[in-house]
């Protein structure tokens, strides 16, 4: 069976990170606008690959509570 290309619903998923700043406040961050797909050969499951595209140009971050 050829590989099978999946494209990640972004609607109902979320990308983010979190960073230390100066090692007194954790960061959060979320990109708003990005897209990814996921490759899977259902044969043999180690052939997987993914691709994203993150456009840095729109994310939020926010410090975290204190």
């Amino acid at each position: 069976m050829p590989a099978r290309t999946f494209k990640i619903d972004t609607s109902h998923s979320n990308v983010g990170f979190s960073v230390r700043h100066m090692m007194l406040l954790k960061v959060h961050g979320r990109f708003t606008k990005w897209e990814g797909t996921i490759q899977l050969d259902e044969a043999d499951l180690t052939e997987q690959s993914d691709k994203g595209f993150f456009d840095d140009l729109w994310f939020l971050v926010s410090p975290s509570a204190r």
